[in-house]
């Protein structure tokens, strides 16, 4: 990727019709196999596409130092906040609802699968992508660590409070956590203290996961889909209905503020 603001400019004109706008509803995930703006030579995931990339080095150019070399180097890489799996399991094949086994172990009615479905369209997008340091350290990164967390089990809200613990000097500390921020000290320095961490929120548009004073609220209610047996069919729809209700806020609302940016740097 040369200049990323050409790319995000050559793939509105071509597939939005010139519509910036449509950025924000835009399924990354129909990118698997386009030369030019997924990312066929190397694993793909909809958080890594060259459009995605494109649309981090100009929205969060500020968050992280030498953004587009560092994405390129994998120092930093492409996050998704509210991921699908957490609440409704692996994806088999093509997605169709009554293979997730999530979803499957609860017998859902047709309103909960219309749910999940709209869900599955908008987790895709713009919205619910981000960027984190991604420097090894004991064959861990930030972001597999938080996927395979005991407690935070990939939920936003459980990482962040994590992360605002340690960043703030709080209590009590994950320690490998603590170990992983050290070792990406360099993207991570000028986001401690309480100030420091408010223009982490900030910068990457998370303010619907903190309070007024900027602490993380934890709202999910930890549930993971394969300790399904520790919970009744209603607690499960109860708690998948606030997951997907919330994450589409957070999304909708991150992608108007993404979209807003990239307007006033003339994309």
């Amino acid at each position: 990727m040369n200049n990323p603001k050409s790319l995000i400019r050559s793939f509105v004109d071509k597939h939005l019709d010139g519509n910036i706008d449509a950025l924000a509803t835009y399924e990354l995930s129909s990118l698997k196999d386009n030369k030019m703006y997924g990312n066929p030579e190397r694993y793909y995931d909809s958080d890594d596409t060259e459009l995605i990339r494109a649309i981090y080095c100009v929205v969060f150019r500020n968050a992280w130092p030498d953004i587009q070399q560092n994405l390129e180097s994998y120092k930093l890489r492409g996050d998704t906040l509210n991921t699908f799996a957490t609440m409704f399991g692996k994806i088999r094949g093509n997605y169709r609802p009554e293979v997730h086994p999530g979803l499957d172990q609860h017998n859902p009615s047709a309103e909960m699968v219309k749910i999940v479905e709209d869900f599955y369209r908008i987790c895709w997008t713009m919205g619910n992508m981000t960027v984190l340091p991604n420097i090894y350290f004991n064959n861990e990164t930030i972001n597999k660590y938080r996927g395979c967390h005991d407690n935070w089990h990939d939920y936003e809200d459980r990482f962040l409070l994590g992360l605002f613990l340690i960043l703030t000097d709080g209590e009590p500390k994950d320690k490998v956590l603590v170990d992983l921020i050290k070792a990406n000290e360099a993207f991570f320095n000028t986001y401690y203290g309480i100030e420091g961490w408010k223009r982490f929120i900030d910068l990457h548009f998370l303010n619907d996961y903190v309070d007024e004073n900027h602490k993380p609220v934890i709202s999910s209610k930890g549930y993971f889909y394969w300790n399904s047996w520790n919970m009744t069919d209603e607690q499960y729809f109860e708690e998948a209905k606030r997951y997907c209700t919330f994450a589409t806020k957070v999304i909708k609302n991150r992608a108007r503020k993404m979209i807003d940016l990239l307007k006033k740097e003339n994309v």
